[in-house]
């Protein structure tokens, strides 16, 4: 398939029209060509229809999220405060995806010797190019790849003293988190530091009305509880929500020791939660970073707060009732993507 998409390529070398046809047969399998073959379209200067098109193709590439996460000053200024603490003039800092390039540039303001940041996605990579220059800032060396192609020696110059990434996710092991800070760790010198350097997995049993409200029932008289089976397994609430709440004691399900450098196969985990007295239909997730040994940041749901990781309700296959003081054995799994939790009955 990629080789007959090549083709088509070449044969549509010169008509814009045609290469736009191929960036978006293009677009899942391959984006970093599909982005590549928008470009070459824009550089044609073609109608404004097509130039339309090759734009919309390039933003539709983009997470959303990425205009989220630098409006959290919260989160902002922990990773600021993180790296004052650890570089130095003569530090060598590596970025793991760049994004804005709002980190890479919080590097070289703290005075970093020298800032070098990678990027895998094209248009992404593109735009931070950019924002750097606009910012004087093109000192800052850019590579357009993801972090496992880049070589130790070849494109990073030796080991680094400074390695900081945002590239955890709402549950702490999705968009492949796991297996970069594996491979990030031994690119450090020995002593080198890794912002964040941990995270953790959170979980409390708590009460969504988004999630009881989703609940069926009784509809125009025939029972449609048997269709709750096919409920998510997560559900996503903003931090200040004002319908969640948590009942129960909080407690860190699992860890990970990012600096350590792992592994991190897939596993399970327990922990034990104490109730409130108050009914839960569900768990709330969330995460907590550890930037260094005094600096964390976390996106624990509560009223007021705010967040650019939103944290993750687990349903219950019914509503769940304790008594104040009595404990409920939790049980949760993880394949590097994906976090599953549930009530451990042995527990």
């Amino acid at each position: 398939m990629h080789d007959a998409l090549e083709i088509l390529a070449g044969k549509a070398a010169g008509n814009p029209q045609a290469l736009m046809s191929v960036a978006r047969a293009m677009a899942e399998t391959r984006p970093d060509r599909a982005a590549a073959l928008a470009h070459a379209v824009l550089e044609m200067a073609p109608p404004a229809a097509i130039a339309t098109a090759a734009a919309a193709l390039l933003k539709e590439m983009v997470p959303d999220w990425h205009f989220v996460i630098v409006r959290d000053q919260v989160r902002n200024h922990a990773y600021e405060a993180a790296l004052r603490r650890a570089v130095t003039p003569e530090s060598r800092v590596l970025d793991i995806g760049s994004g804005t390039g709002l980190l890479a540039m919080m590097a070289a303001r703290a005075g970093a010797g020298e800032v070098i940041t990678c990027e895998q996605n094209p248009a992404v990579a593109e735009a931070a190019g950019r924002v750097l220059k606009a910012n004087g800032l093109d000192r800052i060396r850019l590579i357009d790849r993801h972090s496992s192609e880049l070589d130790l020696e070849r494109d990073l110059g030796g080991p680094i003293d400074v390695l900081v990434s945002e590239i955890v996710s709402n549950n702490m092991v999705g968009q492949g988190c796991l297996p970069v800070m594996e491979q990030a760790a031994r690119w450090l010198k020995p002593g080198g530091r890794m912002i964040p350097e941990a995270g953790s997995v959170r979980i409390a049993l708590a009460w969504s009305e988004a999630a009881a409200q989703r609940r069926m029932g009784l509809v125009e008289g025939f029972d449609l509880s048997a269709f709750n089976t096919l409920e998510g397994t997560a559900q996503v609430h903003k931090v200040g929500d004002p319908g969640l709440s948590i009942r129960s004691s909080t407690a860190d399900l699992m860890r990970f020791d990012f600096r350590s450098g792992g592994p991190f196969p897939p596993g399970e985990a327990r922990a034990e939660l104490v109730s409130d007295g108050r009914p839960a239909n569900g768990f709330i997730q969330w995460i907590r970073l550890e930037m260094d040994e005094s600096i964390t940041y976390e996106n624990r749901p509560e009223p007021g707060a705010k967040s650019c990781w939103a944290p993750l309700f687990y349903p219950l296959p019914g509503t769940l009732d304790c008594a104040a003081g009595e404990t409920v054995r939790v049980a949760g799994a993880h394949d590097r993507v994906s976090l599953r939790l549930w009530i451990d009955a042995a527990g």
